[in-house]
């Protein structure tokens, strides 16, 4: 589990620039990779409906739709897995002190 854990929240700083980047830039191919790149993460750690949004916008992504609404999916997503990273660092703690 702790794997796990680190794992997730060593990926984030590297998907939330990602996401940033690439839509400033619209580049809509790379802001897709990192959209499923982010689904596969959020998903290990059981955030699924934010999975099921990014999902969304991948698939909006690929339909080259929906143009205006990823800024609110990458709104989305730095919000909610701050709030993980906050709860998963302390669960972290916790299971590296009792080893």
């Amino acid at each position: 589990m702790k794997e796990v854990i680190e794992s997730f929240i060593d990926q984030l700083p590297t998907l939330r620039k990602g996401f940033r980047n690439h839509l400033q830039n619209k580049q809509w191919k790379e802001l897709g990779n990192t959209a499923r790149m982010a689904k596969a993460s959020v998903m290990t750690v059981g955030l699924n409906e934010l999975a099921e949004h990014l999902q969304k916008m991948q698939m909006k992504i690929f339909k080259e739709v929906g143009f205006d609404s990823y800024p609110l999916y990458i709104e989305e997503f730095e919000t909610v897995t701050t709030l993980a990273e906050v709860e998963l660092t302390e669960e972290l703690f916790k299971l590296r002190s009792t080893n």
